[in-house]
């Protein structure tokens, strides 16, 4: 077995995680507000479901085993940032299935939705799922599976699939 605190709920899995302690999920969990940690975090999904409107991870660290979702209309983006470290990822899917950051230019609404944002730090995704949808019914929506700023990325097996109404699909370094 595995060691890890076994985590059933949003407060249990961010104090374990603030505490710098490995987790496991025995329930799915649901973080409301968007929230940071600091330290390297080592995150057993278990087949769970982890919904977030937005977890950024400062020092990386291993999430595997599961669904990363989010499905409610947010400020955040992403909804799973890598802000240092290196984080692997390893037979998770990440589902992302709505629009953000809705705004106004001239006379054109816009919406955004990003996946995964990678800034300073390196992700490697083995084996993994990226799932982006969005019925936005603006003039443009900008949709970024995943987002790389002064960083890497390296995928190893998985998809990347996209099911999005007026949207540009845009990758960039």
């Amino acid at each position: 077995d595995k060691p890890g605190t076994l985590v059933a709920n949003e407060e249990e899995l961010l104090d374990a995680l603030n505490a710098g302690e490995p987790v496991i999920l025995i329930a799915d969990i649901v973080i409301e507000n968007a929230a940071s940690v600091a330290k390297e975090v080592d995150i057993d999904l278990n087949g769970h479901t982890l919904s977030t409107t937005g977890l950024d991870l400062q020092a990386g660290g291993n999430i595997e085993n599961g669904l990363i979702k989010s499905d409610a209309n947010t400020s955040m983006v992403p909804h799973l940032k890598v802000s240092g470290g290196t984080l692997n990822l390893n037979n998770v899917t990440v589902d992302i299935s709505h629009y953000l950051n809705y705004y106004a230019q001239g006379n054109r609404n816009y919406a955004e939705l990003t996946g995964v944002d990678v800034a300073n730090a390196d992700v490697v995704l083995n084996n993994c799922h990226i799932k982006m949808t969005n019925a936005s019914v603006y003039t443009w929506s900008y949709v970024y599976a995943i987002s790389v700023n002064n960083g890497s990325l390296t995928m190893n097996g998985g998809d990347i699939l996209f099911d999005c109404a007026n949207a540009t699909i845009a990758t960039y370094n």
